[in-house]
């Protein structure tokens, strides 16, 4: 439970400019793939299934923008494999 509490502050906690704006790079992206989307029949087969990938990869770069903030991770977050290994 601690873990999405920590998860959820960082989604509010304010974002750096630099994400800010591959935020909006991602949710254009998404926006124009939708719009293919919408109407496969009138566009070419090709451009139809790049619109598919641009909408995975625009929602994965808003996602982990968004979630990108300046507070250090805590500790709880932190992967165990990252951490150095203790001396013998």
């Amino acid at each position: 439970m601690n873990t999405i509490q920590e998860i959820n502050k960082r989604w509010n906690a304010p974002t750096p400019r630099i994400f800010q704006k591959i935020r909006n790079i991602g949710l254009i992206l998404v926006t124009i793939a939708g719009a293919i989307l919408a109407i496969p029949e009138i566009v070419p087969e090709l451009i139809v299934t790049a619109a598919g990938y641009a909408l995975a990869v625009g929602s994965s770069l808003s996602v982990i923008a968004q979630a990108t903030s300046e507070e250090p991770i805590p500790p709880v977050l932190k992967s165990k494999s990252r951490q150095p290994k203790p001396k013998e």
